[in-house]
């Protein structure tokens, strides 16, 4: 009896539009999965791009309350006693150097240039259909 029915299904053909049915539905999901990154990634650019401007600002005021210019401004004043004392010079620079405010200021710009990445790659399959 299983037998039987192991033939039946051997003899069953495919219809005859069945590959370019199952191409069409990989390239409607691969249509949507585009889209949706396109439209994730415009999200993320606009939302980046609105948050560079305030990290730039936060990134000044740090930089400004740091001293840090003054402390790069004896590299030209007086270039042979930061050559001489380089060492205390570099510990010094490091210690008076915002790093906080640095890191969420390149971290908005790689969420900045990684959703710009990804809009660019989806940006063909997104508006121009096959």
């Amino acid at each position: 009896m299983k037998s039987e029915q192991f033939l039946k299904m051997i003899q069953v053909e495919p219809s005859s539009n069945l590959k370019s049915r199952i191409w069409e539905d990989i390239k409607k999901q691969e249509y949507k999965k585009a889209k949706i990154n396109f439209w994730a990634s415009l999200a993320g650019f606009s939302v980046s791009l609105v948050a560079i401007f305030p990290a730039i600002v936060y990134l000044w005021q740090a930089f400004s309350q740091s001293g840090l210019s003054q402390y790069l401004t004896a590299i030209f004043s007086d270039g042979g006693v930061v050559l001489t004392y380089w060492r205390d010079y570099l510990s010094l620079i490091a210690e008076s150097m915002p790093v906080f405010e640095v890191s969420i200021f390149f971290a908005v710009i790689f969420v900045l240039l990684l959703s710009l990445r990804i809009m660019i790659r989806n940006i063909k399959p997104t508006f121009l259909i096959a």
